[in-house]
């Protein structure tokens, strides 16, 4: 805490890297002082810091007062919804952030739908990582709603979650309507050829798009719309 407070007042920096430095719950509301105090830093980076979990509602005040915040790196901090709903309201207002990292989070469907709901509409986030989460179908629904119109959105990881075919579905009419997207990571999800054909049959009209990852998962053989896929 006291090193927190030696940073205070440094009101001209612009990037604090905190990652691996296992910091405990009573160091969040030291670095929820240096958010208030430096309302111009762009890019914060905790991930790594598990023991955070309980104590992230803390930085709330803080990072709803940096609206120049371009990069958030909260990953591997086991956050949770909680945690999720926490960073989506923070980020309500902030028309800079473009790149958004929350793997290994245990985010679920409530953290999804609020996440969607206040970030993922927004034209100015390009990319966003939920990887390693607890996302299935149903979460992957409530994002869609959303996706089609995200018309900032580049990249999307949602790999190791577990959307199966009928989140394929979902992220395939999202696709549809969405111009910005080049690159989504889906390995280890629990897909098979059918929920491949579904987003074969949509990517395959995107020019942008330029990557497709679906390793390690129960697609079974090549058929017909993976070589359209690869001819376009």
């Amino acid at each position: 805490e006291e090193a927190f407070r030696n940073f205070e007042n440094l009101t001209h920096i612009k990037k604090i890297d905190l990652y691996n430095l296992l910091l405990n719950g009573d160091a969040m509301e030291g670095l929820n002082n240096i958010l208030l105090k430096n309302k111009d830093i762009e890019y914060f980076d905790l991930s790594n810091n598990k023991a955070i979990e309980f104590r992230i509602e803390a930085l709330k005040e803080g990072l709803s007062a940096n609206l120049h915040l371009v990069t958030l790196n909260l990953s591997f901090c086991n956050i949770g919804d909680i945690g999720a709903a926490c960073v989506a309201e923070s980020l309500f207002n902030n028309l800079s952030i473009t790149n958004l990292y929350l793997s290994n989070n245990n985010i679920s469907l409530e953290g999804v739908k609020i996440l969607s709901e206040k970030v993922i509409r927004k034209r100015c986030l390009k990319i966003l990582n939920l990887e390693h989460n607890k996302i299935d179908h149903l979460g992957i629904y409530q994002m869609c709603q959303y996706l089609g119109d995200a018309f900032g959105l580049e990249y999307l990881n949602l790999n190791c979650n577990t959307i199966g075919d009928e989140g394929c579905e979902y992220l395939a009419n999202a696709i549809a309507k969405n111009n910005s997207l080049m690159e989504l990571q889906l390995d280890q999800n629990g897909i098979t050829n059918k929920g491949m054909k579904l987003l074969c049959e949509q990517i395959g009209k995107k020019k942008k798009f330029i990557k497709l990852s679906v390793n390690e998962n129960q697609i079974t053989e090549i058929e017909d719309e993976f070589y359209k896929l690869f001819d376009t």
